[in-house]
């Protein structure tokens, strides 16, 4: 099963300019994670199901006491936390910089990992 974490809003310190380093910024991401969800499915507790409730928090959490200068650094941190969990086999983040460049809507980067 994919289960997907759509636009969700973090606000981090982010960027290698002088006031990015002063100002948080919104960063938008997407995460798309793959399990095998039969047996949660099957019992239908949120035991035996990805918690992605707490994979959304821990995200938040790691970016508001961190500092990255660069989105390729957030984004990895982001697809580890996503991987703490051994029952996700594949993970795709993507995050959006949307005040990256002004005459464009984001700058994204997009990281996917998976086992074995």
């Amino acid at each position: 099963m994919i289960v997907k974490i759509k636009n969700l809003k973090i606000n981090a310190f982010i960027g290698v300019h002088k006031h990015e380093r002063i100002h948080r910024q919104e960063i938008i991401v997407n995460i798309a994670l793959e399990y095998d969800s039969k047996t949660a499915a099957a019992s239908d507790n949120i035991h035996d199901a990805v918690d992605y409730e707490l994979i959304a928090q821990k995200i938040a959490d790691a970016c508001a006491n961190a500092r990255f200068a660069l989105l390729e650094t957030l984004v990895n941190r982001i697809t580890g936390i996503v991987m703490e969990d051994a029952r996700i086999t594949k993970a795709t983040v993507e995050a959006d910089k949307p005040q990256a460049i002004l005459d464009a809507d984001s700058v994204s980067l997009t990281h996917t990992v998976s086992r074995g």
